[in-house]
């Protein structure tokens, strides 16, 4: 809607609409404005199956990685810009 200018703004969160914009080419049209509306974290839920309990130790493990050596940023950046 956007695009054909039937509408003038969209709220999304900021890795979609970053997201949504890259993948229709928007880049130059659409102004991405840095304004906060909810400020939550994000949860991730696994089964308390034990045979899972693995499942969760590793993503655990893969999140703490890419914090640590700050492999996350370079993630976030590659959906947001």
């Amino acid at each position: 809607m956007l695009k054909i200018q039937r509408i003038d703004g969209a709220l999304a969160d900021k890795f979609v609409g970053s997201s949504i914009i890259r993948k229709m080419n928007l880049g130059t049209s659409v102004i991405r404005l840095n304004t906060q509306i909810n400020d939550s974290s994000i949860h991730f839920m696994f089964s308390r199956q034990p045979s899972l309990k693995p499942v969760s130790d590793r993503f655990n493990n893969a999140i703490h990685t890419l914090n640590e050596n700050g492999d996350i940023q370079t993630v976030l950046n590659k959906y947001l810009h």
